[in-house]
């Protein structure tokens, strides 16, 4: 709802005919009420005539539309950015960066606004009150009336939602990725999207001295798992060999995400650090290569003032180590990781209100700021309907398997018109 009473949406809106106001006069008659999960949003405008408050309820209506896509299309840009701004070392790296930026071509393609006009507001045939349309919900409940309303329906969840908070607070968001339920099958890696991912990421540490990077969930379920194989598929598939270090206290949901079917034993001892790898089966190069290695750490040696040295080694026998934990609001291992780790990136699902986002935020914020440390980028998540990995690759063998999760229903945002 924030990004609808932004200040660029409404002046955009004021300059839509038939709207006859300034920016500041449609905030004032603008009402918004959020559904208990914020993505049902009923829109309601006024205005002095029944086509006045039909118009400026179509006015926010697609501004808020142009608003999304030129958001998205920036992005996209960006990205796009990235990828061909890095000299490819060959001819197959100059044709991943080809099919990278086709990929994320086709995805802003798709994408659009990610939103759906269903039906354009219409003029009330009598007024619904005279006072402000502050009132307008609740003359609503006892039976004015109301315009027939504009329907928008936003495909899955609020990406540029959450990614306008992530920007206020100064994170960049390196990419969006698809996820599934932890205990689920794994979606299907996106090698474009995770590619692009690594490469703002490359970008966003390039500055840093060499280091592990720390992948967390902002809140729990977030999918930080899928979001770390995605990045480890991505760097494997460009030539890069990759260690992934697990800080969760439940680690079979990565395990058998990357193919390890036995959990391994935790490394205890620093000076056995070059030899406690397994390999992750299911990330290979493209000749079929593992290129990726997977371990644990004990809880004593997280905590007990040794990681440097482990890290140390893994980094040179490794082109990128990344750590795996749950959100670090809760997670001692997690936690305890940061100051030794190069970048902390948070994975946000595009799922959680905003409300869910700003409280969690504010926990990680708290721990970070003790620990002298910030989050250095953000990844958006997403939920994808009957999207899996292979039979033979989902899920690991001692987990229930599953079928693919459900994509989630599909949202309406209402917005209506009443005149005063």
């Amino acid at each position: 709802m924030a990004v609808m009473r932004s200040g660029a949406v409404l002046t955009a809106a004021a300059q839509a005919e038939g709207v006859g106001a300034t920016a500041a006069e449609l905030a004032e008659d603008l009402q918004l009420t959020a559904a208990s999960d914020g993505s049902v949003i009923t829109v309601e405008a006024g205005g002095d005539t029944g086509a006045e408050a039909a118009a400026r309820a179509n006015a926010v209506v697609a501004a808020y539309q142009a608003y999304v896509k030129a958001d998205a299309t920036n992005v996209a840009a960006a990205a796009v950015a990235a990828t061909t701004g890095q000299a490819a070392a060959n001819d197959d790296g100059l044709n991943q960066q080809r099919a990278t930026v086709s990929g994320i071509n086709a995805r802003l393609a798709q994408f659009d606004d990610g939103v759906q006009t269903v039906d354009q507001a219409v003029a009330p045939t009598t007024p619904s009150s005279p006072v402000p349309l502050r009132d307008g919900l609740i003359a609503a409940v006892v039976g004015a009336l109301l315009a027939a309303g504009v329907v928008l329906w936003r495909r899955g969840s609020r990406p540029a939602d959450t990614r306008t908070m992530l920007r206020g607070a100064g994170v960049p968001v390196l990419g969006a990725l698809d996820a599934g339920s932890p205990r689920g099958p794994a979606p299907a890696v996106d090698l474009e999207g995770a590619s692009a991912a690594l490469l703002s990421l490359d970008f966003a540490t390039a500055d840093r001295a060499p280091g592990p990077v720390l992948v967390s969930d902002l809140r729990a379920g977030a999918g930080s798992a899928d979001v770390v194989v995605a990045l480890a598929s991505a760097a494997v598939a460009r030539g890069s060999s990759v260690a992934v270090i697990s800080l969760d206290a439940d680690p079979a949901p990565l395990l058998g995400r990357l193919g390890v079917p036995v959990v391994p034993a935790p490394l205890s001892r620093a000076s056995e650090a070059g030899s406690f790898l397994v390999p992750a089966q299911r990330v290979t190069d493209p000749e079929g290569r593992t290129g990726c290695r997977v371990g644990r750490l004990s809880p004593r040696l997280v905590r007990g003032g040794e990681l440097d040295g482990v890290f140390a080694t893994l980094l040179g026998a490794h082109d990128l180590v990344l750590l795996h934990s749950g959100p670090l609001s809760t997670s001692p291992d997690g936690y305890a990781a940061v100051r030794a780790s190069a970048a902390v990136v948070a994975v946000v699902s595009a799922e959680d209100s905003a409300q869910e986002v700003s409280e969690a935020w504010t926990a990680l914020g708290d721990r970070l700021v003790v620990a002298g440390r910030r989050v250095d980028g953000a990844v958006l998540t997403r939920r994808r309907r009957g999207v899996r990995r292979p039979a033979s690759g989902s899920g690991a063998p001692a987990l229930p398997g599953g079928a693919a999760q459900p994509k989630p229903p599909q949202r309406p945002v209402v917005s209506g018109a009443s005149d005063r």
